[in-house]
């Protein structure tokens, strides 16, 4: 529930924790963006679950799983899906 200026920094400081120390950072995160921005993997959990560990980039390109778990995708990755369903992978980022 952070503004936008501080969520940013908040993700530059966890982005300076894993990569100086090598330490893993676990978020609990809706938006996506920030997902696309800073994470390198993304979990999906269901019923207390994990349904599937993916890359990101392939996470975030799950699109019709996420919005059937009230998780919107970046919204440049759902124009894409939207316009050209077939064509994988969409971006995820402008």
């Amino acid at each position: 529930q952070l503004d936008p200026l501080s969520a940013v920094h908040i993700y530059d400081t966890l982005k300076t924790v894993n990569e100086q120390f090598g330490t893993t950072v676990i978020v609990i995160e809706h938006h996506t963006e920030f997902i696309a921005d800073y994470c390198k993997h993304a979990v999906l959990m269901e019923q207390g679950s994990v349904a599937w560990k993916l890359e990101t980039a392939s996470a975030l390109n799950e699109v019709e799983t996420l919005l059937a778990h009230q998780i919107h995708p970046p919204q440049v990755t759902q124009a894409a899906w939207r316009i050209y369903p077939e064509r994988k992978p969409y971006p995820i980022r402008l």
